[in-house]
C-alpha cells in the first residue's frame, strides 16, 4: 500500500504509483492503514500526510463536508 500511494497522497485501483488517486480507492486505503496502526505495524507518518493532504484537495470549498472524485475536478 505504501509503495502505491500517488506523490500527491492519493491511491487508485491499479497498485502503481502513477495514477492519480481518487478518493473511494483512498478512503479504504486509508482505514487499511489506520487498521495496520491500531496492530502495532509500522505506518510512515509522512503517507497519512500525504493521504491527508489528497483529501484536503478533493474537499468542496463550496460544500462543507462534500468530496468529489479526485482532485483535478474542482474548478
Amino acid at each position: 500500500i505504501v509503495k502505491s500511494q500517488h506523490k500527491d497522497g492519493g491511491w487508485r485501483y491499479e497498485p502503481v504509483p502513477h495514477y492519480t488517486g481518487d478518493v473511494s480507492i483512498s478512503g479504504w486505503v486509508i482505514q487499511a492503514l489506520a487498521a495496520a496502526r491500531y496492530a502495532r505495524l509500522d505506518i510512515p507518518d509522512a503517507v497519512l500526510d500525504r493521504a491527508n493532504k489528497f483529501l484536503d484537495g478533493c474537499a468542496s470549498r463550496d460544500k462543507p463536508g462534500t468530496f468529489v472524485y479526485t482532485a483535478n475536478t474542482l474548478k
